[in-house]
């Protein structure tokens, strides 16, 4: 688009996983007029979108990378197709009792009910068989790296089979993954791309919306680089931390409205790594590198996910120094809670979550538990015994959601508070972290609440 418009019916901002979804069910709709800004650029190329390549490393015009106050660097998808441009292609469900942990908060059963999160998760993975809308697939054998093939027999061998899909559930099992040919699909290419021939859905790139304009605690306008854009109805999908931070400027400019949202908690996964050596002659035989980043998980009773990468993350992102192969383990419910908020320059500080003893003494257990398979004599020759050691940084796994909960900040359509037409529809209304990553669930609230908007239910309807 070479000139922007002045008004729409519905603004969207982010072009990421919730974002797409939205445009492309909201411009079914030929009377309404959708435009969807993006701050970063266009889609990205084939190559890029190579499974076993994750374009996240030092100097990607792919991302944005906010610095959090432990000096780590968080790096979230930049232009259309967003975070999931760049991802492992992780694709699971949440389990069970996360999604009743959901619809019990949204207290809605028109927007969120059992049967009809089981039925958006279907049209997104295609269910037990796989498929769907992502593309969704099952790691298959060809994927795993010689360790992480060894780990699975051993697995096998203590825990049994393998959880089967769609849902996930305490045991272990191979990762779903959204790709094609090798390469990962996101909502850009699965939804919104097909439907631009639209003259009703409008893309605006390279536009980053600097804050909200509110009238009579009415949504006015997104307010851009280039200019305002009057609409009806904004929804913000610009995800946890890019959502929070277009609304912290908005409490700058207009305290009374949007003051609340000056400083918001969110939730975070944070992960612990078992490093280990591999065998140097396992190492050579092994010519090619691993398709994918993450091909096993396990899922314990008492809330962690074993993340079996396949091996060194700088096999897999360009720019980033050799360490080691890992095993993750992951506080999936932990309860701790970070903080955003702008400091005195009006930029995002970000103050990752911290874990409780107790979150502490269960993700060092279930390390050492890892660090005894690796040890196994299953394992000798693939793993170098005496290399297993655990890192004592903890770290992140940029899974940032939760900050305007469903329940609490929302209502379940993602209206934000009382501020009528302005909603909010990506991570940021999870309401708990889940046992699974949440690109699968984001894409299926987003595509609940899309739905449900367009149908135009009692007190959701659109223009």
């Amino acid at each position: 688009m070479t000139q922007p418009p002045t008004r729409a019916d519905v603004v969207i901002v982010g072009a990421g996983t919730a974002g797409c979804i939205a445009a492309e069910i909201l411009s079914r709709d030929a009377g309404r007029r959708v435009l969807l800004i993006e701050a970063g650029g266009l889609a990205p190329t084939p190559e890029e979108l190579v499974l076993g390549r994750l374009p996240v490393g030092p100097g990607s015009p792919r991302v944005r990378v906010y610095r959090t106050t432990e000096g780590l660097a968080v790096p979230r998808g930049r232009g259309l197709g967003g975070s999931a441009a760049v991802n492992g292609g992780y694709f699971l469900r949440w389990h069970h009792r996360d999604v009743d942990a959901l619809v019990a908060a949204a207290d809605a059963p028109e927007v969120f009910s059992s049967a009809s999160v089981a039925d958006a998760y279907d049209v997104l993975d295609g269910g037990r068989c796989g498929g769907g809308s992502m593309s969704v697939h099952t790691v298959g054998d060809d994927d795993l790296s010689l360790a992480v093939t060894a780990l699975e027999s051993l697995l096998r061998t203590t825990q049994g089979s393998p959880v089967e899909p769609p849902w996930p559930d305490t045991g272990w099992m191979r990762v779903r993954t959204n790709r094609r040919d090798g390469a990962r699909v996101t909502t850009w290419a699965a939804f919104t791309e097909p439907a631009l021939r639209r003259p009703n859905l409008m893309v605006l790139t390279g536009t980053p919306v600097q804050r909200i304009r509110a009238r009579s605690n009415r949504v006015h306008s997104a307010v851009t680089d280039v200019g305002e854009i009057v609409a009806a109805d904004v929804l913000l999908c610009a995800g946890t931390f890019g959502t929070a931070e277009v609304l912290m400027h908005s409490a700058v400019a207009d305290p009374d409205v949007f003051g609340r949202y000056a400083t918001l908690g969110f939730g975070e996964h944070r992960e612990m790594f078992v490093r280990y050596r591999v065998d140097d002659e396992v190492r050579t035989a092994a010519a090619e590198p691993p398709r994918i980043v993450l091909p096993t998980v396990g899922h314990t009773d008492d809330g962690c996910e074993i993340r079996f990468y396949n091996g060194d993350f700088a096999d897999h992102i360009g720019g980033v120094q050799p360490s080691l192969p890992a095993v993750g383990v992951v506080a999936m419910t932990s309860t701790q809670r970070g903080v955003m908020r702008l400091d005195g320059a009006g930029r995002m500080r970000i103050e990752l979550p911290g874990l409780s003893a107790d979150d502490l003494v269960t993700m060092r257990r279930w390390a050492e538990g890892v660090g005894q398979m690796l040890t196994d004599t299953s394992m000798r020759g693939i793993v170098d015994p005496d290399s297993v050691t655990i890192d004592q940084p903890i770290a992140t796994s940029q899974h940032a959601c939760g900050s305007l909960p469903i329940g609490t900040a929302t209502d379940a359509l993602g209206t934000l508070g009382d501020i009528g037409g302005l909603r909010v529809l990506d991570g940021s209304l999870l309401p708990r972290s889940g046992r699974s990553g949440p690109h699968a669930t984001v894409a299926m609230v987003a595509l609940r609440i899309a739905t449900v908007l367009s149908a135009g239910a009692p007190g959701s309807r659109l223009p």
